[in-house]
């Protein structure tokens, strides 16, 4: 989106992946189960990339260059406070776990219901972070780990298949067999290179919200002036 938010799609450095048809019923149907893991992979970053474009959307940075999930949890929690007059230790609680924070809206006045809107974004985005990093993208990389060594087993099982084409078809499908195995060590890497960064974006998210915890009194006093400026948006507020 040009020089906007850095709210990209999870998956969209990664190289188009695509698996040649070999003419062999056993060795096709395996490749057709590889495709469906690689279908499975951009079916795992789609709620992801939604839930963070609305956690953009909903707060006003998404067309702020620059800016970051970090920038958008501070202009929110200056929000909460002059929703509180200030005083944000009865507005947060912080834990241990994903979305590492909690909210109390009963301290809240004005509008209440935009700050449900923000916060429901903001703990969408950090459980759907969580959900792809401790289980979504682990249980893909595990079977894509498995596929070189089945790929091999197959192509052993089946050489029977491959015996009954003539010589011209049978030398085809054995390149494209060895093609495809080549292109299929590329799918590991491709899910850990994805799983890393997703486990920093985490780390980085909790470690935004730890600082916060650290800085409350601070925070406390920038809510106060944000209520004397008279700042009703989490933008406004954050810059």
């Amino acid at each position: 989106m040009g020089c906007g938010a850095s709210k990209g799609k999870a998956g969209e450095t990664e190289a188009k992946i695509e698996f040649k048809d070999i003419g062999v019923g056993s060795m096709d149907e395996f490749f057709t189960k590889c495709k469906e893991l690689l279908t499975q992979f951009s079916e795992t970053t789609s709620p992801l990339d939604e839930a963070k474009g609305e956690f953009f959307e909903s707060s006003d940075f998404a067309e702020i260059p620059g800016s970051k999930p970090k920038h958008i949890i501070v202009g929110i929690i200056l929000f909460f406070g002059t929703l509180a007059a200030g005083d944000l230790s009865k507005v947060v609680k912080f834990t241990s776990d994903a979305p590492f924070i909690d909210v109390d809206f009963s301290a809240f006045t004005g509008v209440v219901d935009f700050a449900k809107k923000l916060w429901e974004a903001m703990k969408g985005y950090a459980l759907s972070l969580k959900k792809i990093v401790e289980e979504n993208l682990p249980a893909l990389l595990t079977k894509a780990e498995e596929f070189p060594n089945e790929a091999e087993s197959v192509r052993s099982s089946c050489m029977g298949e491959f015996e009954s084409l003539d010589l011209m078809k049978k030398g085809k499908a054995l390149m494209a067999v060895a093609l495809n195995i080549k292109v299929l060590a590329k799918v590991p890497m491709m899910i850990k290179n994805l799983l890393t960064k997703l486990k920093n974006d985490l780390l980085e998210l909790k470690d935004a919200i730890m600082e916060l915890k650290d800085n409350l009194v601070k925070l406390a006093k920038d809510a106060l002036e944000c209520i004397s400026k008279k700042l009703t948006k989490p933008y406004d507020c954050y810059k």
